[in-house]
């Protein structure tokens, strides 16, 4: 039950843009992933798939209105694409911001390639140093990403949506304010929310964006 139209309730504050939740471990993340990026320090975001990684980098970068481009790179088409070395030495060179998601897919050949990289990125000037960030899933093997995480000296976990239910409403109206057509106002019925309580969210935050899209 997503059609009705109900009360609109007031937004909560947003620590940065786009991201809304008022559990102490999200807006610890939020905030020291701002942390880092003010200071300029590579850091490395740690969580479930579809907990919102990417979705705060792009807030830092909003929020800090750096300059150039933003460049997302997906380690897990560094064995099918054979552009993506390339286009990360590229990237380290010319943007103000490069992201490698998905940092534990790559293989031991491709951890040696990033880290040489990296390397030769750290040696740049710092006026003309990119900020770089990393996203690994839990129970990465850090023993072989130690080469490539020694560049990374903070890390930050992201928590995973069963962890922060009480955020669960406040996101739920969020998404529905902006998947409804213009001037409509969306609620969800108390029985259809405890619905939502009740599942384990294994998707996080990504599955509960995709099914009220769905759903509407």
């Amino acid at each position: 039950d997503l059609g009705s139209p109900g009360r609109a309730l007031a937004p909560s504050r947003m620590l940065l843009p786009g991201l809304v939740g008022a559990a102490p471990s999200w807006q610890r993340a939020c905030r020291e992933v701002e942390a880092a990026a003010t200071t300029g320090t590579w850091l490395a975001l740690e969580g479930e798939p579809g907990v919102g990684k990417s979705a705060l980098l792009r807030a830092v970068q909003l929020r800090r209105r750096l300059p150039g481009r933003h460049t997302v790179l997906d380690a897990e088409h560094a064995r099918v694409d054979p552009a993506w070395m390339a286009t990360l030495r590229r990237s380290l060179v010319g943007d103000a911001m490069v992201v490698i998601a998905h940092l534990d897919a790559l293989d031991a050949g491709q951890v040696r390639s990033v880290t040489a990289a990296l390397q030769e990125a750290r040696r740049a000037p710092e006026a003309d140093r990119p900020q770089v960030a990393v996203t690994v899933r839990p129970g990465a093997d850090r023993a072989q990403l130690a080469p490539l995480l020694s560049y990374f000296p903070t890390s930050v976990p992201v928590p995973p949506l069963r962890l922060r239910l009480d955020d669960l409403a406040t996101l739920v109206r969020f998404f529905l304010s902006k998947v409804g057509s213009p001037g409509q106002q969306l609620s969800c019925s108390p029985e259809a929310m405890r619905l939502l309580m009740r599942h384990s969210w294994p998707g996080n935050v990504q599955e509960l964006q995709t099914l009220l899209h769905q759903v509407v």
